[in-house]
């Protein structure tokens, strides 16, 4: 089985948006959590902090730079993007490698034993807080096996997420006990 580093399959993109709107969307390290990237309302461009640069695509995965172990990360599964301003705080990972299956890396990306791993390295960083850079995540590796397999593997998964997904809507519903 091959083992692929990170930045041999996703390039972190640092595209500066374009502020041409009156009206946009910032989404910030608070708007991405355990895979979702939550709805964000409409803010002023005038009002935006500076951290607001980043512009992103349909299939980019959001990865925040601080704290890794409080799942801040998701996949951008807005087709039109262009109404979205991304912090810098918020890694944008773009798929080039066309060996490795988008879905595949996102869970070797996002499993908890990996995500456990880096916020150990941002803890022994320097610094006022654990952080991580593409820089450092990059060089890790993954093993990566044939496409079929990996789709098999990502199709196995989703399966179950998609299951745990409605076990909590389910239990969102549920009636209070009296």
């Amino acid at each position: 089985m091959n083992y692929i580093a990170i930045k041999d399959i996703v390039r972190s993109v640092s595209q500066t948006h374009k502020f041409e709107k009156d009206y946009l969307k910032a989404v910030n390290t608070s708007d991405v959590f355990g895979g979702e990237l939550l709805d964000v309302p409409y803010s002023e461009t005038t009002s935006l902090k500076g951290q607001f640069k980043k512009t992103i695509q349909f299939n980019d995965i959001l990865f925040s730079e601080i704290r890794p172990a409080n799942r801040r990360f998701g996949r951008v599964n807005i087709k039109d993007t262009a109404d979205y301003v991304v912090s810098t705080k918020l890694m944008v990972l773009r798929k080039f490698n066309e060996d490795v299956d988008l879905d595949y890396f996102y869970y070797c990306l996002t499993n908890q034993s990996f995500l456990e791993t880096l916020q150990r390295r941002a803890e022994n960083r320097i610094g006022s807080f654990p952080q991580i850079t593409f820089d450092l995540l990059g060089d890790y590796r993954f093993p990566i096996p044939t496409l079929a397999e990996q789709k098999r593997i990502a199709s196995v998964i989703a399966n179950i997420d998609s299951k745990i997904r409605i076990n909590r809507e389910i239990n969102r519903n549920l009636p209070l006990s009296a």
